[in-house]
C-alpha cells in the first residue's frame, strides 16, 4: 500500500528505495520483472545480521543465490530456510503467480499464516516449520492440499498442547489412520509405505537394499525417513531419486564440494551438477572434480535416459559395471584421471556400437579396445562428431563458400576440432559456446585486437578469456561480453543469439559493420545492447525481434540510431550515437 511504501520503518520502504536508487538495473515501472524483484527485495529486507546466505546485487534477479526462475525468467523456486527473516509474510508475495515452491522454514517470522498463499495458482509446496507463527492454516490451503493441487505443506503443527499452529492436512502433523474396531494392531500408512519401497528396491538392488550401512540400505533409510519429498513406491520418480541417493552414499558425499547434494526437500532434477529433460528424467551428470571416492554403483543403469556422464578427476576405483550396459542412450562417457583399473566390459564397449561416440578411460589402467583415446578407434570420430554438432549451430552457412563469412566460421570449426587443446566432449553446451566465440573471434578479425585479446583462442576456458564472463553456478555459461573500444572489425555472427544466458554485450567504439542480426532477438534474458560508435547500418522497427526484448529484460539498447546508415524506432531504442 501507499501508508507502508512511505512508512520509512517498514521493508517495503527500504526495498523501495533499493530499486529507486541504488539498483544498476535501472527498471522502470512499465519493467515486467519490477514487481517480482520488489518482493524479493522485501524478504533481503526483512533478513537479519545472521544471514550469510542470500545477497542482492545489479544482476538479474534470476541469478541469484536460492531463486530459481522458469524459462520465461519468472520466479519459480525460493529457498530462504536459515536466512534469519523477521516479521510477518509479506502480502506482496501474491504478486509470484508462477511460484512453485517455497521454503522458509528454521526463521522468526511471526504471525498468522497468510491467505496471499492461496492466491498462488501453481504452489506446489509450502515449507515453514521452525518459525514462530499461530493460528490456523488457511482452510483454503488444504482445500487444496485435499485437491492435489498442493502437494507438500509443513508447519509447526501436531496433536500436543504446546503446538502454535492448527493444521488439519500438513504432512508433518497429520495422525495416521487407525481401525478402532479391530482390535489386532493395524499397520500405519507409514509403516505400510516403508515396506512397499524396501520391496521395490530390493527388486532394484537384491538384498543390499536391506543390509545396514550399504550404500543402497542409507539411501533406502533416508528415502523413507528424511525425504520430504514423501515419494510412494509406485511413484515414477522414486527410482530415479534412490540412485542419486546411492551416488551420494557410495562415493563419500559428505566430503564433495557442493553441499546442496541430497536436500530433503528439492528435487534432484535442482542439484548442480546433474541435468534432466522436461520430463523431469536425469540426463546429465557432471561430476568432474567432485571429490568423489569410492567404486560405481551399478544402480546407475536404471538412469535410463541418461546421454552424459563425466567422473573424471575423482578417487574412484574398481571397475565400470557391467549393468551399465543398460544405458542405451549414453553418448559421452569420462572415466579418466580416476583410479579404475581391469578391462573395460565387453558389454559396454557393445553401447559403442550404437549412441555411445566417446569413451574416455586411463589407458594404462584400464584396458580397453572400444575407447576414444586409446589409440584402436579412427582418431577423427570424436571431431567427425563435434563437426556434425557445429553445423547446426551455423546452420545458415555454406561451409564451402569462399566468403569472407563462410571462411571465418570454417576457420573456428577447424580450431574447435583439431587444434583446441581443451578438448570438449562433442555432446557439452560448453563446446558450444566456445565455438561461437571462435566464430565471434574470427569473423570480428580478432588477430588485430587490441591488448583485450588476452587468453583468447588459448586451452584457458573461455570463462577465462578478456571480456567474457560467465555465471559462477556449475553450469559457468556465458553471461557477458564486454570489448570496446578494442578494434573489432567486421560483422557480429549471428550465432550469437545462441548464448542464451547473456545479460549484456557492450562492443561500443569498435569497426563493427552490416545489421544487427535478428537472432541476437532469441536471448530472452539480455538486459543491455551497447553498440553505439560503430559502422553499423540497417532499420530496425517496433516489431523486429530486438525491439521485443523490450517488452523483456532489455532495459538498454544503445545505437548509433542517429545516423543515415541506422534507424530505430523511437520504442526500442534509449539512446541513440555517443552522449
Amino acid at each position: 500500500s501507499v501508508s507502508t511504501l512511505d512508512d520509512e520503518t517498514t521493508v517495503q520502504h527500504r526495498a523501495a528505495q533499493w530499486l529507486m536508487k541504488a539498483d544498476g538495473m535501472t527498471l522502470t515501472s512499465s519493467s515486467p520483472n519490477l514487481y517480482q524483484r520488489y518482493v524479493l527485495v522485501i524478504f533481503y529486507e526483512m533478513m537479519g545480521e545472521a544471514n550469510t546466505i542470500f545477497a542482492i546485487d545489479d544482476n538479474d534477479e534470476c541469478t541469484w543465490e536460492r531463486i530459481t526462475c522458469d524459462a520465461s525468467g519468472k520466479v519459480e523456486n525460493i529457498k530462504f530456510d536459515h536466512c534469519d527473516l523477521h516479521g510477518t509474510i509479506p502480502v506482496e508475495i501474491s504478486a509470484l503467480k508462477e511460484l512453485v515452491y517455497l521454503n522458509l522454514s528454521e526463521n522468526d517470522l511471526s504471525g498468522m499464516i497468510p491467505n496471499e498463499l492461496v492466491t498462488l495458482p501453481i504452489l506446489e509446496r509450502i515449507f515453514l516449520e521452525g518459525n514462530d507463527f499461530v493460528g490456523d492454516v488457511p482452510p483454503a490451503l488444504c482445500s487444496r492440499y485435499e485437491s492435489g493441487l498442493l502437494q507438500k505443506i509443513y508447519t509447526d503443527c501436531g496433536q500436543d498442547a504446546n503446538s502454535k499452529v492448527n493444521c488439519k492436512c500438513c504432512d508433518n502433523c497429520r495422525p495416521e489412520p487407525t481401525n478402532p474396531v479391530d482390535p489386532k494392531p493395524s499397520i500405519t500408512l507409514s509403516e505400510q509405505r516403508k515396506e512397499d519401497i524396501k520391496e521395490k528396491f530390493r527388486q532394484l538392488s537384491g538384498d543390499a537394499a536391506i543390509t545396514p550401512n550399504t550404500p543402497q540400505n542409507l539411501a533406502f533409510e533416508w528415502i523413507v525417513e528424511d525425504d520430504r519429498m514423501r515419494l510412494a513406491a509406485d511413484s515414477p520418480h522414486l527410482t530415479q531419486r534412490y540412485v542419486v541417493a546411492i551416488i551420494y552414499f557410495s562415493l563419500g558425499g559428505t566430503e564433495w564440494v557442493d553441499s546442496f547434494w541430497l536436500s530433503p526437500e528439492e528435487n534432484e532434477c535442482l542439484v548442480p551438477f546433474i541435468e534432466c529433460n522436461s520430463d523431469k528424467s536425469i540426463i546429465k551428470l557432471e561430476f568432474k572434480q567432485h571429490e568423489m571416492e569410492g567404486q560405481l554403483p551399478p544402480e546407475i543403469q536404471y538412469l535410463s535416459n541418461l546421454v552424459s556422464i563425466d567422473i573424471s578427476e575423482n578417487s574412484i576405483y574398481g571397475g565400470v559395471p557391467e549393468s551399465w550396459s543398460a544405458l542405451t542412450n549414453l553418448a559421452y562417457a569420462d572415466f579418466s584421471d580416476t583410479d579404475l583399473d581391469g578391462m573395460m566390459p565387453t558389454s559396454i564397449c557393445s553401447l559403442t556400437t550404437g549412441k555411445l561416440k566417446d569413451l574416455k578411460v586411463d589407458c594404462s589402467e584400464v584396458t580397453c579396445d572400444c575407447c576414444s583415446n586409446c589409440g584402436t578407434q579412427d582418431s577423427t570420430k570424436h571431431a567427425d562428431t563435434a563437426n556434425d554438432e557445429l553445423h547446426w549451430v551455423s546452420f545458415h552457412t555454406n561451409f564451402d563458400s569462399d566468403d569472407a563469412s563462410s571462411k571465418a566460421r570454417s576457420r573456428a570449426l577447424n580450431w574447435i576440432t583439431n587444434l583446441d587443446a581443451l578438448d570438449l566432449p562433442p555432446n557439452s553446451q560448453a563446446l558450444e559456446e566456445r565455438y561461437i566465440l571462435a566464430v565471434f573471434f574470427y569473423a570480428l578479425q580478432g588477430g588485430s585486437w587490441d591488448a583485450s585479446k588476452d587468453n583468447w583462442m588459448t586451452a584457458r576456458s573461455h570463462c577465462e578469456w578478456a571480456g567474457i564472463s560467465c555465471n559462477s553456478n556449475g553450469e559457468r555459461r556465458v553471461t557477458d561480453i564486454s570489448l570496446p573500444d578494442t578494434n573489432l572489425v567486421g560483422s557480429i555472427p549471428y550465432e550469437l543469439g545462441q548464448l542464451k544466458n547473456l545479460r549484456t554485450v557492450d562492443l561500443h567504439s569498435n569497426g563493427i559493420t552490416g545489421s544487427l542480426p535478428d537472432e541476437i532477438g532469441e536471448i530472452h534474458l539480455l538486459t543491455e545492447l551497447i553498440l553505439y560508435s560503430n559502422n553499423m547500418s540497417g532499420d530496425i522497427s517496433s516489431q523486429s525481434p530486438i525491439c521485443v526484448l523490450r517488452n523483456k529484460f532489455l532495459s538498454v539498447l544503445w545505437l548509433d540510431c542517429d545516423t543515415s546508415k541506422m534507424s530505430c524506432a523511437s520504442s526500442c531504442c534509449t539512446t541513440c550515437g555517443p552522449i
